[in-house]
């Protein structure tokens, strides 16, 4: 039935309705002409099939956007982006003991991947709950978390343990995203 449909379509649409001919649907689709009497009871109602296509087709193309979702509620901002900031402090925290044989290089490329999630997470994150520069947003959450990060590997790698670090970027994320919200 649906090759006799486009069939009807592209005839009407090439040469018009005066070419159309059951004989021509059914050679066009491929089918005989039997198998065409069987889907439909004459010329007329495989036009008029071809017909209603089109027309739900121009409706659905003319029809206003659905609206966006709505945004969730400020609450859950917190925890969304406090999970992205644990996955990243526990990527960190496992190169202090997992990755410690490997090169400086690979352990680097290695945190860059994870920076990149963070960014792109952080980013939709954001975006759902109606910050105005997401990706801005989230590239300055990014690069602070991964300062911070740097710095306490080097000086209080234990703040990795004792949830210190993990807090601290979590608060400063959502300050940062506060103001950012109040500003718009």
């Amino acid at each position: 039935m649906e090759a006799l449909i486009q069939a009807t379509e592209k005839i009407l649409e090439e040469e018009g309705p005066q070419a159309v001919t059951t004989i021509r649907i059914a050679s066009r689709a491929g089918v005989s002409i039997g198998t065409l009497y069987q889907c439909f009871r004459n010329k007329d109602a495989i036009i008029k099939a071809a017909m209603d296509r089109r027309q739900q087709a121009a409706a659905k193309r003319s029809a206003p956007p659905p609206p966006p979702p709505p945004t969730p509620p400020r609450e859950a901002l917190e925890p969304a982006l406090g999970a992205v900031v644990r996955r990243l402090v526990a990527a960190y925290a496992q190169s202090l003991s997992s990755m410690s044989d490997l090169p400086k290089d690979d352990r680097d490329a290695i945190h860059r991947v994870e920076l990149r999630r963070m960014a792109e997470s952080s980013k939709e994150i954001l975006a759902r709950h109606g910050v105005s520069d997401p990706a801005q947003s989230a590239h300055v959450m990014t690069l602070s978390c991964n300062k911070v990060i740097k710095d306490a590997l080097r000086h209080a790698p234990e703040s990795f343990s004792d949830g210190r670090l993990e807090q601290a970027l979590c608060k400063l994320c959502m300050d940062f995203i506060r103001v950012e919200l109040q500003s718009q």
